[in-house]
């Protein structure tokens, strides 16, 4: 994720409500108290109390917020949304637990102890979606090495898993974001369906908290 100074939008967007002067001072004494990013910027409230310039920290903050945020959808369009069926775990006791298998346009978190089935769960979703769907596409994304040898397909099947490297929460936050504002802006006539596969996360969380001492 690029330095407060080196966000373009950021910048951009700020230029109708503060001036020059105060966007330099505020990420000048932002990044000297430790916030250096807009990830740092939305999840390190409690940096910014004693960080001078309130009110143009408070437009940031609003400015940066408003760039994540996902937009405002009915109950009714999400059910519309997407015509493609739920991914079947190809475990029939789970798929009826899960009403038919994973469903597109949700978060599924697979949780469990090492060593029980995570990355097994989650390679296997990624070859059946490539399986059911000659147009999908998977984002695996690993922090570690990647299961190869947990994949198997043919070719053309394999080319359409992307291995996604992701060694720190900066990085996978900065992958999604970018994903998402894909998705926002679809090219013509891309209906394929997506499958991005996180695995794990949670080693991920552990070595942020670690570095950031919270």
């Amino acid at each position: 994720m690029p330095p407060l100074a080196a966000t373009k939008y950021l910048r951009a967007q700020s230029q109708e409500q503060v001036t020059a002067e105060e966007y330099s001072a505020a990420v000048s004494s932002l990044t000297t108290a430790g916030v250096r990013t807009t990830h740092d910027l939305l999840l390190q409230p409690d940096l910014l109390p004693g960080i001078p310039h309130s009110r143009t920290l408070h437009t940031l903050r609003q400015l940066v917020a408003a760039h994540h945020a996902a937009p405002g959808t009915t109950a009714f369009s999400q059910l519309t949304v997407s015509p493609v069926a739920p991914l079947s775990t190809t475990i029939p006791a789970l798929d009826d637990l899960l009403h038919g298998g994973v469903g597109f346009g949700a978060v599924t978190e697979v949780l469990g102890a090492a060593g029980c089935g995570r990355t097994r769960m989650a390679t296997l979703l990624a070859m059946q979606l490539v399986r059911s769907h000659p147009s999908a596409l998977v984002y695996y994304v690993h922090s570690d090495a990647m299961p190869l040898s947990r994949l198997h397909g043919s070719r053309e099947q394999l080319e359409r898993v992307l291995a996604v490297e992701c060694r720190t929460m900066d990085r996978l936050l900065s992958f999604l974001y970018g994903l998402a504002a894909e998705a926002a802006d679809p090219a013509p006539q891309d209906d394929a369906p997506r499958l991005v596969v996180v695995d794990n996360v949670r080693d991920l969380a552990v070595a942020e908290l670690q570095r950031t001492g919270d």
